[in-house]
């Protein structure tokens, strides 16, 4: 395990074995220093989402990556993650920051032909083809999971919905936000046109591609094939586990890995995958993907709202913590973005330096107890 840890995530670092992965916000595209601090406090991976920003900005992103481990003499891999089929929000309005959602509400998906009559309670989504596959009783779910609706009715053009639970106070739900239909059969899968053109410059500027959305080995064996047309076959793969689709295949899919040289690793995607396999499943369905990639010698990344309190709003959870003690077994724990990011690597650093005394993957570990100061 150790050796294809360090073959996909590079060296570890003297003080913990747990990598950390970054997920670079907008703004880091102009501020060198934002991305230098990350390097400096321990960053190991930086992680560039291709379904944000253009070329432009992740182009800037890799220069001030390299530059900045350069300067300070690190080892920084970057992954850089396919969009993936994923199926997103658009408001009716340009102007619209965001509607808001209250239990009980009725709003309406529409087709891009149909012209949007409210603005508050209708909206389209990236793939407007789904309206033709979904099925009256059938549920959804919007920003991972925030708001929960039923489909009530369906036509040629719209889907209506009943909002079932949301905040209390309602949910603002803005564009380019999450919708997941787990009992849908949509048809959804592989390598999108968009996907595609990104390459090109993922095979150019980075050490690994997250795949997302990757549901079966013939999803796998699209990447290759792309691999082998853009000469990227030495690209470190993450495969990114985030529909029940892709659990269920896991094994087929991992054995599929064995028959490549590249380095592999498989992130748990637990957003969109809690959605996916029932919020009561999520904790077994980790459990069992930790065992599974630990029995294939993959390395895991541990993914999806690590310490989202402490980024968002600068003091941590209780339950947070906990889920930390969790990701010591994995290899790696991915953050994504927020005001106080920074405090949260820091934060970060510091209680894997601690606990990793404790917890080495699934063995626990008895050091001599010492008194908190």
């Amino acid at each position: 395990m150790n050796k294809n840890t360090k073959r996909l995530l590079g060296r570890k670092s003297r003080v913990k074995r747990v990598r950390l992965m970054v997920t670079m916000p907008s703004e880091a595209a102009n501020n060198y220093q934002m991305i230098e601090d990350f390097v400096v406090q321990g960053m190991n991976c930086a992680r560039i989402n291709c379904a944000h920003d253009t070329e432009t900005e992740w182009i800037s992103m890799v220069e001030h990556i390299r530059k900045a481990a350069l300067k300070h003499n690190r080892f920084v891999t970057i992954a850089m993650d396919l969009s993936g089929p994923k199926i997103r929000t658009v408001l009716g309005s340009e102007n619209l920051k965001y509607m808001t959602i209250n239990e009980g509400d009725y709003i309406e998906i529409i087709d891009d032909s149909e012209p949007i009559l409210n603005i508050e309670k209708q909206l389209r989504c990236s793939f407007p083809d789904i309206i033709s596959k979904v099925k009256l009783g059938e549920h959804i779910y919007f920003d991972d999971g925030k708001i929960e609706g039923t489909i009530t009715s369906v036509d040629a053009k719209k889907i209506g919905i009943n909002i079932k639970r949301c905040k209390i106070n309602g949910e603002k739900l803005k564009t380019d936000k999450g919708i997941n239909l787990p009992e849908s059969n949509l048809g959804i899968a592989g390598l999108t046109p968009k996907d595609k053109m990104d390459f090109a410059v993922i095979a150019k500027y980075a050490d690994i591609v997250n795949f997302s959305f990757v549901n079966t080995t013939e999803d796998l064996e699209d990447l290759f094939q792309l691999m082998e047309f853009h000469n990227a076959n030495n690209l470190g793969v993450i495969l990114k586990i985030e529909t029940k689709q892709a659990y269920n295949n896991l094994k087929d899919i991992l054995l599929t890995t064995k028959t490549k040289t590249n380095a592999f690793g498989v992130m748990i995607a637990r957003g969109d995958l809690a959605i996916e396999v029932g919020w009561q499943n999520i904790g077994r369905v980790q459990n069992e993907i930790l065992r599974m990639c630990t029995a294939a010698h993959t390395p895991v990344i541990w993914a999806t709202q690590v310490l989202e309190n402490l980024a968002k709003k600068g003091i941590p959870s209780r339950s947070e913590m906990s889920d930390i003690n969790n990701a010591l077994k994995a290899e790696c724990i991915m953050l994504n973005k927020g005001p106080y990011i920074l405090e949260v690597i820091q934060f970060l650093n510091e209680v894997l330096r601690n606990e990793e005394s404790f917890q080495n993957k699934n063995e626990a570990m008895l050091p001599e107890l010492k008194r908190l100061k």
